[in-house]
């Protein structure tokens, strides 16, 4: 169960409290000052009661109640009515867990929902309302069910500011579930995407995203959003998440190995931390990064690198020493047990080679600090990692053991279905692990052993200079004679594991391949049995039925549309070793998919234009119709222009041939281009635009098959270009064609 990674979560729903208060004060002025205007007083109210939503319940229901007492006697507002203030009060109650009282207000709202000013926010708030108090009967399908509805309502008001809420209630609900951090970074993602204009909550968004993506050990989207993050700092209206930011992203590098980036993002988190007087976060980014200076002298970073840090801001032996130090006690004053052990891990490494008796205290102070409740998720993977390097440096391989079985108690807790195999594999894992440690200081032994000897006896033989060369001469090739053996040895176990492999493969995809296609035999069926129903509905007279049939069968076609896709991907990944190459005219392809999407299309008016040079390529003919075919009808599918259009645009020269696919279409948003290549990623509901998500993978695979490459250049609104360049040697001149 993941237990740290949402502890961030507290923060979504937060508020720039000082603006608020400022907006407080001024409100309060003006209701002082007003004398015998209802309306106005009325307005007001409101505005207060908006104002105190989020900061204080008591004064928020005081205004609620003064506002609903100015409607019954009778104050009038054209913007303004009794239901706005239900609506504030409904919120408070079911947020106070006063489920009794939120359901009769409910009820007044949904009697008099025809009077509302704005009827679809306040049926999305009323679901909103309904969900919150089914979580708090437990009634999590009933709570989805509810949330579903607010959702699909929100999204046909396109109010951005009530999707996003609703998302984050999404992420909120699961994140109480505990055990769907999936879920709960889907949601939080897709609240981000209408959030872009509210830059602090934005900001927590991100650092909840990053974070749980952290955990959840997904590190190159985490850092996508760990950046995004410090990108957007100035906007932060919470001290500790920039450097809490930098921190995460400094550890995923540490934990790659990647010295430079892991010391960047550390110095930057320190910098944050000290601006903002984060003196936790600053000790632990400073304790990080002496760490990673002190792997410098292993696996060393870039001289280039150091060189320009040293230069901006110099940290010698010295400095690594004190910041570990004062990291130590600002953690050990402050009884922060998970940073104190890992602190003194650091230190146990830094006085190994330097200070035996404070190398030793420090490794019992780590030991002694190390217990299971006080790390979670990654960080105490981290930590397991951490101490196993100290083990393997101290030789302590009693402690080991212990660290090994709190391990496994841990895995155990997170694992329970698994529980048998684990404990049997990591136990088999130590036991071969001990065994190996064994035998490898028994060879050292004997290789000391065998050094003695070889010295002993070349002692012994150093008069005579003929045998002693001869000596010499035989151990030299000896030891060749077992290095060639051994990589011998080692090119065999190579090539029969990568036969193994191609084997797993080929295995793989004719699993994909049958497994679509039996697919389709019951799909048939509910697709045949459908229209059955469709046709007896009919002569019922039963919309009711006849809505869920027509339902059912779409349903049924559109999975049938994603296995045909599935299948023609998996066919294209099965054959692509076994195709047919030959001499492809661009052009006539060109032609053929204009022929193949009229033949779909017939009534539809469109253009497809190819220009530039007469260009044959060497591939297989029917991958390069499915990648033109895909990439025209795309530009074609996706575009409400009035006349839709597809230029496509071939270029040869000495060292590539570049083809243009170029469309008037709806365009990509940049943010987004990177995703559109991945096999069932879409940008569109069905609802928008039809579709399978497998089309561009489709592509994708064709390039990489032809050894070439594809990119895309989009703006919303603006169309799409997408470039293909592929190698000379994967072409022919129209001379040789010709030839």
């Amino acid at each position: 169960m993941i237990r740290g990674g949402i502890g961030i979560l507290i923060f979504l729903f937060s508020l720039t409290v000082t603006a608020q208060m400022q907006s407080i004060d001024s409100l309060n002025m003006l209701l002082l000052k007003l004398h015998d205007n209802d309306s106005e007083e009325l307005v007001l109210r409101f505005a207060l009661s908006e104002a105190f939503y989020h900061t204080n319940t008591d004064s928020a229901l005081f205004h609620i109640e003064k506002g609903l007492q100015l409607v019954e006697d009778g104050a009038v507002h054209p913007e303004i009515n009794d239901l706005d203030f239900l609506f504030f009060k409904l919120n408070i109650k079911h947020r106070s867990n006063q489920f009794e009282e939120a359901n009769e207000i409910i009820d007044v709202i949904d009697q008099n929902i025809d009077r509302a000013l704005n009827k679809p926010k306040m049926l999305v708030n009323n679901y909103r309302a309904r969900a919150s108090i089914a979580f708090g009967n437990d009634d999590f399908d009933l709570t989805i069910e509810n949330l579903d509805k607010a959702l699909e309502i929100a999204e046909s008001t396109e109010d951005s500011e009530l999707i996003w809420a609703i998302y984050t209630e999404y992420a909120s609900i699961y994140s109480r579930q505990g055990d769907r951090v999936d879920l709960v970074a889907y949601y939080l993602i897709q609240a981000s995407k209408y959030n872009q204009h509210d830059k602090p909550n934005l900001i927590i968004n991100y650092l909840n995203i990053g974070n749980l993506n952290y955990h959840y050990g997904k590190d190159s989207t985490a850092l996508y959003y760990l950046n995004e993050v410090i990108n957007l700092r100035k906007h932060s209206n919470v001290p500790f998440i920039p450097p809490t930011a930098a921190y995460l992203a400094g550890k995923i590098y540490m934990a790659e190995r990647n010295w430079n980036e892991a010391v960047r993002y550390f110095r930057q988190s320190a910098s944050l931390a000290k601006e903002a007087a984060q003196d936790q976060s600053y000790h632990l980014a400073m304790a990080n990064l002496s760490k990673v200076l002190m792997e410098q002298s292993g696996d060393s970073i870039s001289e280039e690198y150091v060189t320009a840090e040293a230069s901006s801001n110099h940290y010698d032996d010295k400095d690594i020493e004190q910041s570990l130090l004062d990291a130590y006690g600002y953690f050990k004053k402050n009884n922060s047990t998970n940073h104190l052990a890992t602190t003194s891990a650091f230190l146990a490494q830094y006085y190994f080679e330097k200070n035996k008796n404070k190398a030793a205290a420090f490794y019992e102070q780590a030991k002694s600090n190390t217990t299971l409740e006080a790390f979670t998720d990654r960080y105490y993977l981290d930590h397991v990692s951490l101490l196993e390097e100290l083990i393997e440096l101290y030789e302590d391989y009693q402690y080991g053991t212990r660290v090994k079985q709190d391990y496994l108690a841990y895995i155990e807790n997170k694992n329970k279905s698994e529980q048998a195999l684990r404990i049997l594999e990591y136990k088999k894992g130590y036991e071969y692990e001990i065994e190996a440690q064994t035998n490898e200081m028994e060879v050292a032994n004997l290789k000391r052993e065998k050094q003695r000897l070889i010295l002993f006896f070349s002692a012994i033989g150093c008069t005579l200079i003929l045998g002693f060369s001869l000596f010499l001469l035989y151990l030299n090739l000896r030891r060749q004679r077992i290095k060639n053996d051994i990589l011998s040895k080692r090119s065999l176990e190579l090539i029969n594991s990568n036969t193994k492999l191609k084997n797993k493969n080929k295995e793989l995809e004719r699993l994909a391949y049958i497994t679509s296609h039996d697919l389709k035999t019951p799909l048939l069926s509910i697709v045949g049995f459908s229209k059955l129903i469709l046709r007896e509905l009919k002569k019922l007279s039963r919309p009711d039925l006849t809505e869920i049939a027509n339902f059912i069968n779409d349903s049924a076609c559109q999975m049938e549309e994603l296995i045909e896709s599935v299948l023609e991907y998996s066919k294209l990944t099965e054959t692509s070793r076994d195709q047919i190459i030959e001499n492809v005219n661009l052009e006539e392809v060109v032609e053929l998919v204009k022929v193949t999407l009229k033949s779909v299309a017939p009534e539809s008016e469109k253009q497809i234009i190819y220009e530039g040079d007469p260009v044959v390529i060497r591939a297989n003919k029917c991958a390069i119709n499915s990648l033109f075919q895909n990439l025209i009808g795309n530009g074609l599918h996706y575009n409400e222009s009035a006349v839709p259009t597809v230029r496509v645009v071939a270029v040869q020269n000495e060292t590539d041939v570049t083809i243009r696919f170029i469309d008037n279409g709806i365009g990509i948003p940049t943010t987004r281009q990177e995703e559109i290549f991945t096999i069932f990623s879409r940008l569109h509901s069905n609802n928008q635009y039809s579709g399978t998500g497998i089309g561009l993978a489709i592509v994708q695979k064709i390039v990489d098959d032809l050894n070439g490459s594809i990119s895309v250049t989009s703006a919303e609104s603006q169309g799409s270009t997408f470039t293909i360049q592929l190698p000379t040697d994967a072409t022919i001149s129209q001379e040789v064609t010709a030839t």
